[in-house]
């Protein structure tokens, strides 16, 4: 039986006067979910050329787990970015800085050319309260006492009785195999840290070769730019792989990077779980120029589309050299999209019914793709 924490005596408190001026992105206040869903529909309604608001499916409890989608509508494929909050519901500070950084991106698209960038050139899925129902109970786990970062799949399938369990993991899940997402990210509290693959086991031996380097960089980019995760005494640099840390199994992290190839890290925002609300600006403040700088690395890379024989999208396989494990194109769109070192790479794309293609590949080392489309010619 799992006991229900006393709640908050601040936990959820009403705006004061004058703090939508003072602070108009992270206000000293936690929002709890009829406030969250009011604030997502505030925004939705407000920039509906900018966004789509939906549901991933229902949390155990009833409650709609509710996903921001944010970018300019685009003809061209573009890389995806997903961001979690809330994942553990007694981590929230991650919530208040999603829902922040959406209203940001979209207050400032018209007047900063950075998020103007960001908002025309990606696709950015928001999730801030990934477990509402323990959110509400002020507990880790979910309504069902599942902790949801125990519950995905490991890539070596150690424990597949022991994944998917909750709603809330499977409704992410299916979220992952629709989209392909290049980066991805989710918010916890308890540390200040940027913690990289893998949770269980050593990284050392198993990442992919093109991306260890990559990861760490990622990681480092983010800590470097809050200055409190920088000087964390406990972590040089601020970073972390989380099996160097301490060794889970059945973590987000490990599901999204090992069975999709998203680049993901885990991201812990504070050191106190549940900070007083007036704290809250002062985490925006630190962690609001990482978060712009994790968004705009998603624009360096490769960009590649592969198109079947009559133009459509083709869910391909997609192999680079010394890589033992090949990644597949986005089934909607026929997308790939890569963090690799600046220059010319060379990749194999394979699909059934067509020959087998080679092609060179560009990577830009600043931000701002070059998309390369490739269609491979049909067997005969």
């Amino acid at each position: 039986m799992i006991e229900l924490e006393e709640p908050h005596p601040t936990a959820f408190d009403p705006v004061l006067a004058g703090d939508l001026v003072r602070f108009p992105y992270v206000q000293p206040k936690y929002h709890d979910y009829p406030e969250l869903k009011a604030a997502l529909e505030s925004l939705a309604e407000a920039h509906p050329a900018m966004t789509i608001l939906s549901s991933l499916g229902k949390t155990e409890e009833g409650r709609d787990m509710l996903a921001l989608r944010l970018g300019r509508p685009s003809s061209e494929p573009r890389p995806e970015v997903l961001l979690i909050g809330g994942l553990h519901g007694n981590e929230v500070v991650g919530n208040e800085l999603l829902l922040g950084l959406a209203r940001y991106l979209l207050a400032t698209y018209a007047t900063e050319a950075r998020s103007r960038k960001v908002l025309d050139q990606l696709s950015i899925v928001i999730v801030p309260s990934a477990n509402p129902d323990g959110t509400a109970r002020r507990w880790r786990s979910n309504g069902k006492g599942i902790d949801l970062n125990r519950d995905f799949l490991d890539p070596r399938r150690t424990r597949p009785r022991e994944a998917f369990r909750a709603l809330e993991s499977r409704n992410i899940a299916r979220l992952a195999e629709k989209r392909r997402f290049l980066l991805s990210a989710v918010f916890h509290g308890g540390e200040i840290v940027v913690n990289y693959p893998w949770d269980h086991r050593p990284n050392t031996t198993s990442l992919r070769p093109e991306d260890a380097e990559v990861l760490r960089r990622l990681s480092l980019r983010y800590a470097g730019r809050n200055e409190d995760m920088a000087h964390n005494p406990r972590f040089p640099g601020g970073v972390t792989s989380g099996y160097e840390w301490y060794q889970i199994r059945g973590g987000l992290q490990d599901y999204f990077y090992g069975w999709y190839g998203s680049l993901n890290l885990t991201i812990e925002v504070s050191r106190t779980k549940w900070p007083v609300p007036a704290e809250l600006p002062r985490h925006w403040e630190l962690n609001c120029e990482a978060l712009l700088d994790f968004l705009e690395q998603a624009r360096v890379g490769v960009a590649l589309q592969v198109l079947g024989a009559e133009g459509t999208p083709l869910e391909a396989t997609v192999r680079l050299p010394g890589t033992r494990s090949p990644l597949q194109t986005a089934p909607h769109d026929g997308a790939y999209f890569r963090l690799l070192p600046g220059g010319w790479h060379h990749a194999t794309i394979e699909a059934p019914g067509y020959r087998t293609t080679l092609v060179p590949l560009f990577s830009t080392s600043h931000p701002g793709h070059i998309l390369q489309i490739v269609s491979p010619k049909p067997v005969e």
